[in-house]
């Protein structure tokens, strides 16, 4: 009993962990604020398909993760420590209400989200379904709300976690820049300098501003 719990939340950390890359990855490439944003990413068709093809993951992570009929789901993980519980060799014991309880912040996320999840999966980005554009399947969640699904999944697991192993599982954000990015923007930078150089005089380059540029300064 025992191990096969620990196979799903190994699974569901697994996709946990995917989510949590995809959303770095989502906010860094919309981050319009950015000093990268306007000279990189906006007329940037690369980083255009790139977003959108993160965002089709994540729907389909997302619906991997709170789907009851998805063996390593959210829901199947507490369905299966709510039936097997006394067998379950827990670190730390859980109480029935407190299993109980986290069903209830699960059945309420997927009731809400998981038909719109399964819209886009089902209609547009597994399948072309012919009927896609029906009204009844134009729903879809926002990215707030694909947020606060992962949010919501990251508690119940890091719950059974804690109860089963006695650790903590922190699922922290991946980077606090996006690197290669930032990478990209020192060269558009470094090249815009160069040519402007060569349009007045190359021997008065600035071998100062251009190695600050280099290391990001």
């Amino acid at each position: 009993m025992t191990e096969h719990f620990e196979k799903i939340l190994d699974e569901i950390a697994d996709t946990l962990l995917d989510i949590q890359k995809l959303k770095s990855d989502i906010q860094f490439i919309s981050d319009k604020e950015s000093e990268y944003f306007a000279p990189v990413i906006e007329k940037s068709n690369f980083f255009h398909r790139v977003y959108w093809n993160s965002v089709k993951l994540l729907i389909i992570d997302l619906y991997k993760l709170i789907n009851p009929d998805e063996d390593y789901s959210i829901n199947r993980a507490l369905n299966y420590a709510l039936s097997n519980r006394k067998r379950i060799d827990w670190r730390r014991e859980i109480d029935l209400e407190r299993i109980i309880e986290l069903k209830g912040i699960a059945s309420e996320m997927t009731e809400a989200y998981l038909n719109k999840l399964k819209n886009l999966r089902n209609k547009f980005y597994a399948h072309n379904a012919k009927d896609k554009f029906k009204a009844k399947y134009n729903t879809k969640p926002t990215l707030e709300e694909c947020w606060l699904m992962n949010e919501k999944a990251q508690i119940i697991f890091n719950v059974l976690n804690l109860h089963l192993r006695n650790q903590q599982f922190l699922i922290s954000e991946f980077s606090k820049d996006p690197f290669e990015i930032i990478q990209v923007f020192r060269f558009k930078m470094i090249e815009e300098f160069i040519l402007s150089k060569q349009e007045s005089n190359l021997n008065e380059l600035d071998y100062y501003h251009l190695r600050d540029l280099i290391r990001g300064r």
